[in-house]
């Protein structure tokens, strides 16, 4: 009976919906980590992001070196990025430009971006719901906000689909 209790909640646990939230705007930036339905818990993950551009040696500070380092790993991560990428879906998306309008040269060249980037996500991830692109004739800002939705089970599939690929990552990750 006991196992079967446990069984139960493992398996919720890697179908439970996680969050991931990146936010960017005058005031902040951050990147927060939510676990929805069965636990409702906020996790920032701001210290984590820093983690992911230092390296073992240096960890006060990041480098050019570290930064280098780390863009190989993530390199070797890119298949499994894409299977993730591909089961999860983008919940919000919002992207906004503040500039005067007389600098034609970058309001054109953002609505060219905004294009790509919402092509991009289209063809990347399963569903984007909830996008917003807008200017505004104010003070030269940017901000931009989304949520994905991803669960534990998806980076299992993805790790299964790309089996092929761990050796590659675990010997980028040593050196």
């Amino acid at each position: 009976m006991i196992f079967l209790i446990i069984a139960i909640l493992v398996s919720l646990i890697f179908i439970m919906p996680i969050g991931i939230r990146v936010t960017y705007n005058d005031q902040n930036s951050d990147v927060d980590l939510y676990f929805y339905k069965l636990f409702n818990i906020k996790l920032d993950l701001d210290q984590f992001v820093r983690w992911l551009f230092t390296t073992k040696k240096n960890r006060d500070q990041i480098t050019w070196e570290s930064f280098i380092h780390n863009m190989k790993v993530g390199y070797a991560f890119k298949n499994i990025g894409k299977s993730v990428c591909h089961f999860s879906k983008v919940k919000k998306i919002t992207f906004v430009l503040k500039e005067n309008y007389e600098r034609v040269y970058l309001f054109v060249s953002y609505w060219i971006l905004s294009q790509k980037l919402s092509s991009f996500l289209h063809q990347h991830f399963k569903a984007v719901h909830n996008e917003y692109y807008m200017t505004s004739n104010q003070k030269l800002s940017f901000s931009f906000e989304t949520i994905i939705e991803v669960r534990i089970i998806y980076f299992l599939l993805a790790l299964i689909k790309n089996i092929k690929d761990l050796p590659k990552i675990l010997k980028a990750m040593k050196s």
